[in-house]
């Protein structure tokens, strides 16, 4: 059932709860927006990387400034969510295509897990990587869905747990942007043992 079914087919909601639900649909909307707009600006800076603007960026100040973003949505599936910093996470990134990044992997973390499952973010640093782990305890994928997964190609989205619906478009817009940064993106996953996103990039000099 989907946001707007529970509006629309639940007369007992409280008005606390409606909204909450239409400031759920507010961040979908807002999401939606700021895709479409990281699509434009990716069109335009694929022809030209040289138009690559970047920045010294603090990455768990990022991911906290971001995480308010995810709040309604998690809420309406009682999903809770934790996040544990490591110290001197910096890289040289440009932050709107880390934003978005950051949103994609995390809004599918959240499609894909149930009501009552718990997400967690990570980010930690090696030599001269940092990394950044998103684990869901949701459905999984088997390997033939996870080796489809990472040719990173538009394909048929599948619907969350929520009946929520994709474009299929936001992985492969997150793995032209993480290699703009010449950095990785890999899953990890298991039927019915929860997908980990694991993003790895060099830490800033």
């Amino acid at each position: 059932m989907t946001v707007l079914d529970l509006l629309e087919n639940e007369p007992e909601l409280t008005e606390t709860d409606r909204k909450s639900f239409m400031s759920t649909i507010n961040t979908l909307s807002q999401s939606t927006y700021h895709l479409l707009l990281n699509l434009l600006d990716w069109a335009s800076k694929s022809k030209n990387r040289s138009n690559f603007e970047t920045e010294v960026l603090n990455l768990n100040q990022l991911i906290s400034e971001n995480l308010s973003f995810f709040k309604s949505s998690a809420t309406v599936k009682s999903i809770e969510m934790e996040f544990n910093q490591g110290q001197g996470i910096f890289l040289d990134g440009n932050k709107n295509m880390l934003q978005t990044i950051l949103r994609n992997l995390v809004s599918n973390a959240i499609k894909f897990t149930p009501e009552k499952g718990r997400i967690s973010i990570r980010t930690t640093k090696t030599n001269d990587k940092i990394q950044l782990q998103i684990t869901d305890t949701g459905r999984g994928m088997d390997e033939k869905t996870l080796k489809s997964l990472h040719r990173f190609k538009q394909g048929e989205s599948k619907q969350g747990t929520h009946g929520e619906a994709g474009s299929g478009l936001g992985l492969v817009l997150c793995n032209e942007f993480v290699g703009f940064h010449k950095g990785t993106l890999r899953f990890e996953s298991e039927p019915g043992k929860g997908t980990t996103a694991i993003l790895e990039f060099r830490q800033a000099i």
